[in-house]
């Protein structure tokens, strides 16, 4: 049951939600398996209807998927028979059927990136960005029977303003200042959430004390994940043609999903002044 030719056919089946019927007597390609075509749609339909006209100027709603099949390195077994007829019945020294391609990894990646995403500009220079993104990425080890599989799920919200009248909120000299060079405003947030999650095959072993044959058992142990919470609000104003201040601040906040790590914070802020050379 953990030879190659039966552990890589179940894998894929497992993965395309078919059932698997276990080795099967004839020679195993893993290279004639094509992943599912990648895909983009983005859709801006919105943006002409009378009603968001009067406060967007644009809207693009977009959904993207991609996926990817890797073999990560194979050799050919030089004892592979050349007589179909002996292709059942070849194994190792501890049983396994000896496969053609002698394949080490093999992994499967699919993204939804985004799953729903939200793109926008108001009548008021106002940008904003919304999207949710969905990760998957399994592979299996054959020299080990062990399957990995790491998961990631992510918010993105995004806010921008840009204005060149911008009106401060208290006086100077008795007088209510208009800003005239162009301010920039920024605030992003991701929350991200990620966990890996390993399993292996198990001997299921006779009560009589001998090895029943038995396929095995498949469990779970996460073994890494995290809670990832990052903000950033940035404001640039543009004192001349070549000088540049900026206000930031950025937070990230890491909380493990397992007991061996710890909570992370991670904070820095300050003021940068940029200079240019440039003409």
């Amino acid at each position: 049951y953990n030879s190659q030719d039966v552990l890589l056919p179940a894998f894929l089946d497992a993965y395309r939600g078919k059932s698997s019927d276990g080795y099967k007597p004839k020679r195993f390609n893993p290279f004639a398996l094509l992943p599912v075509p990648n895909w983009r749609i983005d859709y801006n339909g919105l943006a002409n209807l009378p009603l968001m006209q009067r406060f967007f100027r644009s809207i693009t709603l977009n959904h993207a998927y991609s996926s990817s099949y890797t073999i990560n390195g194979y050799t050919t077994a030089t004892v592979y028979p050349e007589e179909p007829s002996q292709l059942p019945y070849l194994t190792n020294a501890t049983g396994q059927f000896i496969p053609y391609y002698v394949i080490g990894q093999a992994t499967i990646a699919e993204r939804l990136a985004p799953l729903l995403g939200l793109n926008f500009q108001t009548t008021g220079q106002m940008t904003g960005r919304l999207e949710y993104r969905i990760d998957r990425n399994l592979g299996l080890n054959t020299t080990n029977a062990q399957v990995t599989e790491l998961q990631t799920k992510e918010l993105v919200i995004g806010f921008g303003y840009v204005t060149n009248r911008l009106r401060l909120p208290f006086r100077i000299g008795g007088e209510q200042r208009v800003l005239r060079n162009e301010l920039t405003a920024r605030l992003d947030l991701s929350i991200r959430d990620n966990f890996t999650v390993q399993r292996a095959i198990l001997d299921v072993v006779d009560p009589t004390g001998g090895n029943a044959g038995n396929p095995g058992r498949s469990s779970g142990t996460v073994t890494n994940g995290t809670r990832q919470v990052q903000l950033r609000p940035t404001i640039d104003y543009v004192l001349n043609q070549r000088l540049n201040l900026q206000f930031f601040f950025s937070q990230n906040v890491n909380e493990p999903r397992v007991g061996n790590a710890f909570r992370n914070v991670t904070t820095e802020g300050g003021l940068q002044l940029r200079y240019s050379l440039s003409q």
